[in-house]
């Protein structure tokens, strides 16, 4: 998918996010038929479908894309190979909620997993030693920061951790829909 193709097919309102299916010329169809189906179901609606994690698809000539990238397309003429939304809602398109960024950058600006039972990302109860343990991942390996008996040195172990290692301030929020 092109800039100029993305943007003969979609509209994008940069206030809310939302990319709306634009009409489709006959070109763009094998018959007449499919012309008018295609263009009477979906022209002036809005764009994609959400999957099972909150993100809108969309199929392009029987190609599916993340709705977040081909809005940075359409914005920015090209198409990213990984996008942070920086709120962490995944269906929040607005243009100034994305950022470009690489598969590391990525990881580091998550939201806790529903499995974390500390609240903390990367701090949890360690059964045999009845103390707080606290890991941080980096270049994609768990490091071992240390046991607490203090829940708060834990935690102040694993931010330390997150600032040195230069993870997004948002890392680790409550899951938003």
């Amino acid at each position: 998918l092109c800039p100029d193709l993305a943007r003969e097919f979609f509209d994008y309102d940069k206030t809310t996010g939302i990319l709306n299916h634009r009409i489709r010329d006959q070109k763009h169809f094998k018959t007449e038929r499919a012309f008018k189906t295609w263009n009477t179901r979906y022209s002036n609606t809005q764009a994609g479908y959400v999957n099972k994690a909150g993100y809108l698809r969309v199929g392009v000539f029987d190609v599916n894309y993340w709705v977040h990238r081909i809005i940075w397309l359409w914005v920015h003429g090209e198409m990213p190979k990984h996008i942070d939304h920086i709120n962490g809602i995944p269906s929040d398109n607005r243009v100034e909620n994305l950022r470009s960024v690489t598969h590391k950058e990525n990881h580091k600006n998550q939201v806790i997993p529903r499995s974390n039972t500390s609240g903390v990302m990367g701090v949890s109860w360690h059964k045999l030693t009845k103390k707080w343990q606290s890991n941080i991942s980096i270049n994609g390996k768990n490091t071992y920061l240390g046991l607490f008996s203090d829940k708060n040195e834990a935690i102040k172990a694993r931010k330390q951790a997150e600032i040195e290692q230069g993870y997004h301030e948002n890392h680790g929020r409550e899951i938003q829909c």
